[in-house]
């Protein structure tokens, strides 16, 4: 095993992840992962991973393997792995999106992709998701040497240069929804129904009304019922059963669908104390991923409801009025816009392109000793 190997920490949106390039990196996959379990501190039985550079949380213990593009229409391909603190496996079933801002980054800080003056368009393969990505990355001026910029986003204390990731369609692009439906009516335990909007491209996402179980949206953390709850997790259960997924192996993180309460515009006091009026958002929304309320609103469910809002017949686009292309989610951390581009394909719908701003920062670079 090698006594050291070549990696660059980083930020990207809400999360941190470790990136390594693939040729530092054993061929073997049993080998490769075994050597970035050892890198990241994983598995560590209080998960902390103290003996890696892991963070001890899920979105601090991410890795970004990046290798150079043999297609002629990317720079570089990066494939994301989870790397759950207390796992012996990496999971790489998912996508980072919040990471692909970082990858965008890191390439042209690398040299893998040729830096414009005023912003660079660095183009992705997301192995994970098999799309590609475009990486709008602001040009050197716009890119302080420490990173501080004109935006924040929601559990970053520092401002950054709005760095936006495209999600494109490509030649045989996913359908957006589980069950081509704009709506589905999920059977609980107690033989009640629940209307829900099941989308599947970025995580795989169950939208519910904040009405339908007696909430307004904007409830914090300490205001959720165990009750509401555990009939929030019945929900789950039944979307994750339309959606295919119920039968998945457990160590896929697709296996586990996100369920998004939305409800409407209203004040939102983000972390900071800040007061956002209904009027800077069309909609609130709270997350909850795991049977955890999020403590703000992850990357590639926010992509879920940017399309959501874009298709007409699903709770999030009733809710909002009127189908559109873009939105401002208010959210626990604040307000975060978001961008669908959508269409009809004999019956299926397809999001051509989606787009969400996020920042990042390189944060260390050097060898890691596994």
């Amino acid at each position: 095993m090698t006594d050291r190997v070549p990696a660059v920490l980083m930020r990207g949106g809400g999360s941190k992840g470790l990136f390594i390039r693939v040729n530092d990196l054993p061929v073997d996959p049993q080998a490769r992962d075994a050597l970035i379990l050892r890198m990241m501190g994983s598995p560590d039985a209080t998960g902390h991973q103290l003996d890696g550079v892991g963070g001890g949380r899920p979105e601090s213990s991410r890795v970004a393997l990046i290798s150079e593009s043999l297609r002629p229409d990317c720079d570089i391909c990066y494939r994301f792995g989870q790397v759950l603190p207390q796992a012996d496996h990496i999971d790489y079933s998912g996508c980072c999106l919040d990471l692909a801002a970082a990858a965008g980054l890191y390439a042209l800080q690398a040299g893998l992709a040729s830096a414009a003056h005023d912003k660079t368009t660095v183009a992705i393969w997301q192995e994970n998701l098999q799309q590609r990505l475009l990486v709008h990355v602001p040009g050197v001026e716009a890119m302080p040497a420490g990173g501080e910029g004109t935006i924040r986003i929601a559990g970053v204390p520092r401002s950054g240069p709005a760095i936006d990731v495209d999600l494109l369609a490509g030649p045989t692009a996913p359908p957006c929804l589980a069950t081509d439906q704009p709506s589905d009516l999920l059977h609980l335990d107690d033989g009640s129904r629940v209307r829900a909007s099941l989308v599947v491209l970025g995580r795989p996402t169950i939208f519910v009304k904040a009405s339908d179980f007696g909430l307004n949206g904007d409830e914090p953390p300490e205001g959720w019922h165990h009750t509401t709850l555990q009939l929030l997790d019945q929900v789950v259960r039944a979307g994750a059963a339309h959606m295919g997924l119920a039968g998945a192996p457990s160590s896929d993180r697709t296996a586990h669908p996100a369920i998004v309460v939305v409800g409407p515009a209203a004040d939102v006091i983000d972390e900071e104390g800040n007061t956002h009026p209904p009027e800077s958002m069309h909609l609130l929304g709270r997350c909850i991923l795991a049977a955890r309320l999020q403590p703000d609103f992850p990357a590639d469910c926010a992509i879920a409801l940017a399309v959501a809002a874009a298709i007409p017949g699903t709770v999030v686009e009733e809710l909002i009025g009127q189908p559109m292309n873009r939105i401002s989610l208010g959210h626990a951390g604040g307000v975060m816009p978001l961008e669908a581009h959508v269409r009809l394909d004999d019956g299926i719908w397809i999001a051509d392109r989606t787009r969400i701003t996020r920042t990042a920062r390189r944060l260390m670079s050097g060898h890691v000793f596994p």
